[in-house]
């Protein structure tokens, strides 16, 4: 990793910085999708940040919509799926 982060900045002109971060926006894009592709609505995951629990409603292109229920009333959160996981009901 090291000598991948100094060869980065070796680099003296945008052309190229441009093109590694289109690499790595491509890279980030195809996880994402990979992550997205595990989960199916219905499933009950666990939000990462906040640790709240809810029901996933809805599957977008480049987020997942969870429904938790807070015991006041429901909430909505449109979420990346790198900050959702699944758990056993």
């Amino acid at each position: 990793m090291d000598k991948l982060i100094n060869q980065i900045k070796s680099f003296d002109n945008h052309d190229n910085l441009r093109t590694i971060q289109s690499a790595l926006k491509s890279q980030w894009e195809l996880i994402e999708r990979n992550i997205k592709n595990e989960f199916k609505v219905g499933d009950i995951v666990q939000l990462n940040r906040s640790g709240k629990k809810g029901r996933i409603i809805k599957i977008n292109p480049k987020t997942i919509d969870v429904l938790t229920d807070n015991g006041f009333g429901t909430q909505r959160f449109r979420c990346s799926p790198s900050v959702v996981e699944k758990v056993d009901e």
